[in-house]
């Protein structure tokens, strides 16, 4: 092998794991196959409350029109069902919520670069007359190393903004919230909510993933 030969293999070796890395932040990642007894344990702080706590969701029921939950709070002092997409979008929320159309903020598969736009009205039953018309421009980002309890993952993060209108009341907001997805979790690691009024926070929430059991 001449010197020139060397250099030009040396060269292509070293180049080799950026390629790769390349390759792969650019995969798309697929919608998760979500199977029954999957689930997973996280924690949750909110604004509105003074101490963290914990919850678990499993899934019940799967196939490839919907996806039924049972979220257990800690210490199994209350269940709330709930009904999704396959791609992790809620029709109908653990907190009571009901989408019009389907909140689309997570569009597999995911891949680094995409945008998209998902609009809805949501009604609030548990809340009385409450109505909003959530607009969202959605934008996956790229990979992110993240930590939190359940240990250290390469997630995709994905970054929702919207324009909030109460349809209710004279009122209007913005509100942001980000995803770190992980395929082989089959579900996020962690998500942030805020919601701003004139530009002041005025609502905010954090899940963190602390343990999870997917088949």
């Amino acid at each position: 092998m001449t010197a020139r030969s060397r250099l030009a293999l040396t060269a292509l070796l070293l180049a080799l794991p950026a390629l790769c890395g390349a390759q792969k932040d650019d995969a798309a990642v697929p919608r998760p196959e979500l199977k029954v007894g999957d689930r997973w344990v996280y924690t949750t702080k909110r604004s509105s409350e003074a101490s963290p706590r914990a919850f678990e969701i499993a899934v019940t029921f799967a196939d490839d029109k919907a996806v039924h939950t049972v979220t257990t709070s800690q210490g199994g002092r209350r269940e709330t069902d709930a009904i999704w997409t396959p791609e992790w979008n809620p029709i109908a929320s653990p907190a009571g919520g009901i989408f019009d159309p389907k909140r689309e903020v997570l569009r597999f598969p995911l891949r680094a670069g995409s945008t998209w736009k998902s609009a809805y009205e949501l009604r609030l039953p548990r809340k009385g007359e409450y109505r909003a018309r959530w607009d969202w421009t959605v934008r996956v980002e790229g990979y992110e190393e993240i930590v939190v309890p359940a240990g250290k993952f390469r997630a995709l993060k994905v970054v929702g903004e919207a324009d909030v209108r109460r349809l209710d009341v004279p009122a209007a907001s913005t509100a942001r919230e980000v995803h770190w997805y992980v395929g082989r979790v089959k579900k996020v690691v962690k998500y942030t909510f805020e919601e701003f009024s004139d530009r002041r926070r005025t609502y905010w929430q954090e899940e963190e993933l602390v343990f999870y059991s997917v088949q």
